[in-house]
């Protein structure tokens, strides 16, 4: 999550209302950049080979350390 907070020195004081306003536009300029620069991680695969994928790995290998491999059956 790319986060900005700016400060406006003296709230109410349409001045430093102003300055803030325009440091403001400046970050979301900035955040903008940034969030066009994160890469996305792009592939043809399913939702369900994915996690069948993480699954597999289990334990140590960052997959499901609870995982029975069955189903309940109801």
């Amino acid at each position: 999550m790319l986060v900005e907070s700016v400060r406006i020195e003296k709230p109410g004081n349409e001045r430093s209302e102003r300055a803030a306003r325009k440091e403001a536009e400046k970050a979301l300029t900035k955040l903008q950049g940034e969030a066009d620069e994160l890469k996305v991680a792009r592939t043809k695969s399913t939702f369900g080979a994915l996690l069948d994928r993480w699954l597999a790995a289990g334990p140590g290998g960052h997959g499901c350390v609870t995982w029975g491999g069955g189903r309940e059956q109801g």
